[in-house]
């Protein structure tokens, strides 16, 4: 009977370890399927040279507040379909930004931010998460960046297409990189380590 009891607690333990894994992957799917989508649809105006980049309403801005190994900010013009489809005279531009912040347990929690159009110049620095237009994506992440591959095959843990080295370009490719939160409570034995999703984004447009 003792037996067959700790097999049967082995085999329930392994079970609810299974449905963790499979629950975390799809939030861990779900959240990245949600980011890919706005990214492969970003969209920008290349500027003459003469332009001022600070007046160009043009923009692709990553950069890190957290992060330590890639951005976890990012703001973003974006077309919801490619150019030329559609009604001639229906606008589908518009402005997304991404954005982690801290919980009081320490999980970070994903923002997105939209309006629609293009401002009238570029505005620095990015949206409140109090805004009424930002809303969670995503919430008991451990950890979110992204990187960025440029035409030379050199990946950016930063972009700024305001600013030298990237003015007026897109990168060719993003990754995104996030790991759930491990929701384990501490009791003396050592935790298994985060598991990392990533996925690698090209940019078409």
């Amino acid at each position: 009977s003792t037996f067959a009891l700790s097999f049967y607690i082995d085999l329930s333990n392994s079970s609810q370890r299974a449905t963790k894994r499979t629950r975390e992957v799809i939030r861990a799917t779900s959240v990245i399927d949600r980011v890919a989508r706005d990214l492969s649809n970003a969209y920008l105006l290349a500027r003459s040279e003469e332009v001022d980049p600070l007046s160009h309403p043009w923009f692709f801005v990553a950069e890190s507040r957290t992060a330590f190994d890639g951005a976890d900010l990012i703001k973003f013009n974006a077309r919801s379909r490619p150019a030329g489809e559609g009604s001639y005279h229906s606008s589908d531009l518009s402005q997304i930004a991404y954005q982690v912040a801290e919980d009081e347990g320490g999980s970070l929690s994903l923002y997105r931010w939209t309006s629609p159009g293009t401002p009238i110049n570029f505005e620095p620095g990015f949206p409140s998460i109090e805004d009424d237009r930002s809303h969670i994506v995503a919430e008991g992440l451990e950890s979110f960046s992204m990187r960025f591959l440029d035409e030379e095959g050199t990946w950016h843990p930063a972009w700024d297409s305001t600013q030298m080295v990237e003015s007026g370009e897109l990168p060719i490719a993003i990754e995104i990189d996030l790991a759930m939160w491990n929701e384990e409570e501490e009791n003396g034995w050592e935790q298994p380590s985060s598991r990392h999703f990533v996925r690698q984004v090209v940019l078409h447009q």
